[in-house]
């Protein structure tokens, strides 16, 4: 036995090897160009070359190792296997393993380099089609014209899986006692020389995927990342629309992904050179920002701005009518946290000054709001207040704060498209138009009432008075809902303080504040690959039209809600309101969002899905005889190990994302649908197939979408099967129309934006 320590490298490619080795204990890795394999306990290294003497791979310990040499020479292998028919028996078990893994790369292989083919193709034809649109020229992509569509032949043949899973079945009950050693001995080498084969072939593909990927980001830097960001920072200096500039980021950060995913060799200066273009989008975004402020400041306007918000504390707390003692105190705090050098210290006396300073915010802010609801038209100072948590010019900083004061006067929301600034939500709950939400504890306001009036706080007629009363409503969102939901989008609760303030500000307001257009334009971008995010499923019954009781989809698209911080969290508050399933979920985002947005939405996206499902399914919600999206990914998430479907190697990737989920389920549903999103839209695999079917089954692509993936075989059976499925309810739903026209009634707009969902 030998003990051999971590990161010692074993034997290189292409060095003859000095002995062949059973793995004890520990893991060992073997690279070749695009084979990264792992070798664990009971595994044989040299197997692949068992008929030569030079490695093709690189064996490195991954792992402190204890390993058992057997035979360096090739001419021993079939000696040895017939003295110690132990080391036969893992030299036979170990192969079929090293044989499934090289196969399935071989396949992976070629589908990513059609991928990335495809992917580069679609990259600079977008980015041609964009510049012509512009009347720009568009700048050349060196060696582009010579570019060909790989033609790898599928390899290894199909009847390699069958051939080899029955030798392997054969093989698990023979006889070693007994054995002609010819006979293992020659297996060994027949399946070397085809592992030899598909090794060969993998390098021949990496290598052409190697070279595509200069087409992506190289070292000289003439690739489509420099294309895309001189693009972005062109149309920034133009002052192009926001929701423009998204769309271009979202492009830019997808081939940074691409890159990082297929090309390895230059993999640490990918992150590198991103950075170094957001650092450069800051320092713009900057300039912008200060030429903008130099303009706003020279403007007259602004002069009326600075008296306006001049000595804001006091003007807010005299509005406010929250009594003397409430207004002393707040303002004694508010000068406190002025003068702290650390506003993020964990020290025992900050963290009781932020949380005195919370507790007396909602009180002024509770305050205000309930004398806003009578004045007919609410000073912007005040607006500043609810939408932003301002409460000093001196503390949020002076230009910030007339940015804010010119935000305020025309919030970029809208509450008609369901994107609401704080004040618009409370308000809109104040006018009867939506219901209060639920609070912490997961009761609605009739809950909170009923749970009031057991507890003898209030009496049965009361109850019956406060259901109603419009006031008490917006009380209790405002106690009860919006201190949590502004805490948790802040992202960080040890530090939270809900006052407006500069040492928050890590990028420049302009580039963060969160807009109707962005919400709808990033919403839309979502339904584009998961067109039934928002659909979902009710119980449609029109006698009179001549449909009884039909099971329909029906989409509702979400409220988004801005919490009045500067944060990093989005939070899924609820996916209906009360318990109509065919109502608005609710979900909170700072109204300065610092992380990316669209990842933010794609986020609350699933978890939108998994709670939906929970709801309609009820209390079996991860009963898998009741087949549903949750149903099924618990049964995955929760059983995988024993799952015959899944390589070892993928349940050790499962297990890693349980791990990093905590063992929430939830989570790594929420994970995986970014991948679903992000990336197997765009053709490029992150998942193991069976979380892509559970995926394409609840959350399938559009036929836009579907059509390109096709050609692909990892995609091919699952996009066939949705077909069958819904071909089956897209025909029984022509014959429902077909029956109304017979009778000679119109087809209900329910029943017909039905069918077109179907057709999506």
């Amino acid at each position: 036995m030998k003990e051999i320590k971590a990161g010692t490298v074993l034997v290189t490619e292409g060095e003859k090897f000095l002995e062949r080795s059973l793995i004890m204990k520990g893991n060992v890795r073997a690279v070749a160009g695009g084979l990264n394999l792992l070798f664990r306990a009971g595994d044989v290294i040299g197997l692949c070359e068992a008929d030569k003497d030079e490695a093709l791979f690189e064996y490195r310990a991954e792992t402190d190792l204890n390993i058992l040499p057997f035979t360096g020479d090739k001419n021993q292998f079939k000696a040895v296997m017939e003295k110690n028919n132990e080391i036969a028996r893992y030299c036979i078990s170990s192969l079929f393993r090293q044989m499934n893994d090289i196969r399935g790369r071989c396949g992976v292989l070629r589908v990513e380099s059609d991928t990335l083919w495809q992917y580069v193709r679609d990259c600079y034809d977008r980015y041609v089609a964009s510049c012509e649109e512009d009347g720009s020229m568009p700048e050349q992509l060196p060696g582009y014209e010579e570019l060909q569509k790989p033609e790898f032949e599928q390899y290894p043949p199909e009847w390699y899986e069958g051939y080899y899973a029955t030798m392997e079945q054969m093989l698990s009950v023979w006889d070693y006692n007994k054995t002609d050693y010819d006979f293992i001995y020659g297996f060994i080498v027949k399946t070397a020389e085809d592992m030899q084969e598909m090794v060969s072939y993998c390098k021949e593909v990496h290598a052409y995927r190697e070279e595509l990927c200069r087409y992506l980001m190289t070292e000289d830097e003439a690739d489509l990342f420099r294309l895309y960001t001189n693009m972005y920072m062109a149309k920034m200096e133009e002052g192009v629309p926001t929701e423009r500039l998204l769309a271009l980021k979202i492009k830019i950060k997808e081939i940074v992904s691409f890159a990082q995913k297929y090309c390895e060799t230059e993999a640490a200066s990918y992150q590198a050179r991103m950075e170094e273009f957001e650092k450069n989008v800051m320092e713009l975004e900057k300039q912008n920002n200060d030429k903008t402020m130099e303009n706003a400041m020279s403007n007259a306007n602004v002069k009326e701005i600075l008296a306006e918000i001049s000595g804001s504390l006091d003007k807010i707390l005299a509005y406010a009518e929250c009594g003397e003692q409430v207004a002393a105190s707040f303002k004694k705090f508010v000068l406190a946290y002025k003068k702290m050098s650390n506003k993020n210290s964990s020290d025992d006396m900050a963290r009781k000054l932020r949380h005195e300073l919370t507790t007396l915010f909602y009180k002024v802010y509770t305050a205000a709001f309930q004398v806003s609801i009578k004045d007919r038209e609410v000073p912007v100072l005040i607006k500043m207040l609810f939408n932003f948590g301002y409460v000093d010019e001196e503390l949020a900083g002076v230009n910030n704060a007339v940015q804010l004061y010119q935000l305020a006067k025309n919030m970029p929301t809208s509450p008609e498209k369901g994107v609401y600034s704080m004040y618009e939500w409370l308000m809109a709950i104040y006018t009867g138009q939506k219901e209060p939400g639920r609070n912490e504890f997961d009761m609605d306001y009739g809950e909170y009432l009923r749970e009031q009036r057991k507890m003898g706080k209030i009496s049965e007629a009361q109850e019956r008075s406060l259901i109603d009363n419009k006031a008490s409503k917006v009380l209790y969102e405002l106690e009860n809902v919006f201190p949590s939901v502004n805490k948790i989008s802040f992202g960080r609760p040890s530090t939270f303080c809900p006052l407006f303030s500069k040492h928050n500000i890590l990028k420049p307001l302009e580039s963060v504040i969160v807009t109707e257009e962005k919400i709808t334009d990033i919403i839309q971008s979502i339904r584009f690959v998961d067109f039934g995010a928002f659909y979902r499923e009710t119980m449609y019954a029109e006698p009179d039209k001549g449909i009884p009781k039909e099971v329909i989809q029906v989409e509702v698209l979400p409220d988004v809600i801005l919490a009045p911080n500067i944060g990093t969290r989005g939070v899924m508050w609820q996916e209906v309101e009360g318990k109509k399933r065919t109502t608005p979920a609710r979900m909170i985002c700072s109204v300065f969002q610092l992380e990316d947005l669209f990842l933010t939405m794609i986020r609350l996206t699933a978890e939108f899905r998994w709670e939906m499902c929970k709801r309609i399914q009820g209390g079996r919600w991860n009963d898998v005889t009741e087949r549903s999206l949750t149903s099924e990914y618990c049964d995955y998430a929760q059983f995988y190990k024993k799952n015959k479907d899944l390589s070892t190697d993928t349940k050790e990737k499962i297990k890693v994302q349980l791990t990093k989920a905590r063992n929430n389920f939830k989570e790594m549903f929420i994970v995986d649908y970014i991948s679903w999103v992000r990336y197997e839209s765009a053709g490029s695999p992150r998942l193991n197939k069976l979380v892509r079917n559970i995926l394409y089954t609840y959350c399938p692509f559009p036929k836009a979408v579907a059509s390109k993936l096709v050609a692909n075989p990892m995609y091919k059976e699952i996009v066939d099967k949705h077909n069958i499925r819904t071909a089956q309810k897209i025909h029984h739903a022509e014959n429902v129309c077909k029956k109304l026209t017979n009778m000679g009634k119109p087809i209900p707009e329910e029943y017909e934006n039905y069918k077109k969902f179907l057709e999506m």
